[in-house]
């Protein structure tokens, strides 16, 4: 197909809605919390199997839209919902515009387990006790103002990426616009 036809075929494009873009967003969570569970359910409940599973789900998340994107085009959501990624002139989104979408997700998230790890790590120096520092990691980490500092930052990375969707003609959110890529209603 050349670029002139491609361009016609574009005509009737519709920029998925932000609601719709929240709502695949959910599924693919939901899908990917219920396999987390199924995984980590066998082991004692307390805060390192919270951690635990809270990297799993925010690593796979990046993981898991990264691969479907990349293979099959959509997510499982995305799929639900009737929408797709593409790049901004309108092909299919390679591996490597995936990595750029949800580069800046896989960066959050790194520094947030490093920042549970130090936690971890320095309550279990006053401790002693890996028992006390999985049981207490909760109340403890509060005491942490980079705890907070990360959780700030997840936040506000969270409420940009909304604000930038609302606020972009086509509903592209930040990593859309770092990625160079539009996510459309399909035509199917």
């Amino acid at each position: 197909m050349d670029k002139i036809e491609q361009i016609q075929n574009t005509q009737d494009l519709v920029f998925a809605s932000v609601i719709l873009r929240i709502l695949a967003t959910l599924i693919d969570y939901f899908i990917i919390l219920i396999v987390s569970l199924l995984i980590i359910m066998p082991f004692n409940y307390n805060a390192l199997v919270r951690i635990i599973l809270t990297v799993i789900l925010i690593f796979s998340y990046a993981i898991y839209s990264i691969v479907s994107q990349t293979f099959w085009g959509t997510t499982i959501g995305k799929y639900f919902m009737k929408i797709e990624v593409l790049k901004k002139d309108f092909n299919k989104a390679d591996f490597y515009t995936m990595i750029k979408k949800y580069s800046i997700d896989l960066i959050i998230n790194f520094f947030f387990l490093i920042t549970q790890l130090y936690i971890s790590f320095e309550i279990y120096k006053k401790n002693n006790n890996l028992n006390y520092v999985f049981d207490n990691l909760d109340i403890e980490s509060n005491k942490y103002p980079m705890s907070k500092v990360i959780g700030f930052i997840f936040i506000s990375y969270m409420i940009i990426k909304l604000l930038t969707c609302l606020l972009d003609f086509k509903n592209r959110s930040i990593h859309d616009i770092i990625a160079g890529t539009i996510v459309v209603k399909c035509k199917k």
